[in-house]
């Protein structure tokens, strides 16, 4: 089953609710981009 992808509209009305990125510096997982989150949870 194929999933849309959000728009660069909807992205753009939903960027200022998102955290902004932070490096701790302590390593870790890198973080996952944003609109692929998104998508996930809007598909």
């Amino acid at each position: 089953m194929a999933r849309k992808k959000i728009s660069n509209e909807l992205r753009k009305a939903l960027q200022p609710l998102l955290p902004i990125a932070e490096h701790s510096g302590k390593g870790g997982r890198p973080r996952v981009d944003d609109r692929a989150v998104l998508n996930g949870i809007l598909s």
